[in-house]
């Protein structure tokens, strides 16, 4: 990656490299404070220091370096991507942004963009990028290489709902519109205030005016219920939601299944949703399919992308990963030393033993 001419940088890899990249990358820093990524089974020193900061993302991570550089690794390579101007970054599944002063910039492949030179609000999700742009006063998307206007003209620059997140950007205009774009085209889903909403990937869901429960999934909108439900929590194609009549049901690629008339713990991340069954049990629900996961609900845990991670009552640390379990450790009683970097389990051992646990194997 060359250095760059602007300060603010999104970085969007391509689709094809996208397709072969492996979800395996960790870090860790040793006693020594040298920093070091955990790459496809292996662990390769990036730095000889901590970094100040540091972001994994699913196709790579980016981290501000002792110095104050950031830097950026990928496919076996690390790049410097700016010198000590970086003063907010992040990283999702596709992208990485950082911003430094106010211009915003775009490399997509092998192609440089400058997409505003005086950036407001923005949000960045995996595949989109949403920015406002002061000089024009135009609200616009930027995704798969092709820049979109969403508003322009615009008088009063507050926007409510302004949300960039997996595939989808949605947000409520100064007239009370909700928007959302999608795969590079813009719907409007309500012409009155909403009162609540939430966004995952391929789907928005909110409360109308009259507190109607509506789901927006795949380019079609839907009532779920004339009521609002007492919670709901979106996730990657799926949602989970406690009805107002007290039951607990799934929203699953475009159907609803009701789960069991309870009112227990649950939440949702990305493709896992996990809930307590009115026996108590916990149980996984991940892509269709339903699994007990045990005889109680974790109040700590752990969830990343397609995994999850907890401490059961035998004090082992037990991993569901992409519809399979394994007991990973027993040498561990708390999760104060793990972490889940998308799929990948990351745990200490004493003062200096790191491990690193995917798809059955330990490292």
């Amino acid at each position: 990656m060359k250095n760059l001419k602007y300060p603010i940088l999104v970085i969007l890899f391509s689709q094809a490299w996208l397709a072969n990249a492996q979800l395996n990358y960790s870090t860790y820093t040793d006693i020594q404070n040298r920093f070091f990524v955990f790459d496809n089974g292996s662990k390769i020193q990036l730095e000889g220091l901590q970094p100040r900061s540091y972001q994994v993302g699913r196709t790579g991570l980016a981290y501000v370096d002792n110095m104050g550089i950031f830097k950026v690794y990928r496919e076996g390579v690390k790049n410097t991507v700016n010198d000590n101007i970086t003063t907010d970054y992040g990283v999702t599944d596709n992208l990485i942004y950082y911003k430094g002063g106010n211009s915003l910039s775009v490399i997509d492949g092998n192609e440089d963009k400058t997409l505003t030179r005086w950036v407001g609000e923005y949000a960045v999700g995996d595949s989109v990028v949403m920015y406002y742009d002061k000089i024009k006063n135009v609200l616009h998307a930027y995704y798969n290489g092709k820049t979109y206007e969403l508003e322009n003209n615009l008088a009063n620059t507050t926007f409510t709902d302004f949300i960039a997140k997996d595939n989808i950007i949605a947000y409520t205009n100064f007239a009370h519109q909700l928007k959302v774009f999608y795969q590079g085209q813009t719907h409007v889903l309500e012409t009155q205030p909403i009162t609540a909403l939430q966004v995952g990937r391929n789907m928005v869901a909110y409360l109308d005016i009259n507190g109607q429960f509506k789901v927006w999934y795949n380019g079609e909108s839907k009532t779920l219920d004339g009521f609002a439900p007492k919670s709901f929590i979106v996730g990657d194609n799926v949602m989970a939601y406690n009805a107002y009549d007290g039951n607990f049901k799934i929203f699953y690629k475009g159907e609803v299944s009701t789960v069991g008339f309870f009112e227990k713990e649950y939440t949702v991340k990305d493709n896992v949703v996990l809930y307590q069954d009115g026996n108590n049990w916990s149980n996984i629900f991940y892509k269709g399919n339903t699994t007990a996961v045990d005889n109680f609900y974790p109040q700590k845990l752990l969830i990343g992308y397609n995994s999850l991670a907890y401490i059961n009552k035998a004090n082992i640390l037990r991993m569901f990963q992409a519809g399979e379990f394994y007991d990973v450790t027993s040498m561990i009683n708390d999760l104060d030393n793990v972490e889940i970097s998308y799929d990948v389990l990351r745990y200490k051992i004493g003062v200096n033993g790191y491990r690193f646990f995917k798809e059955g194997h330990d490292y």
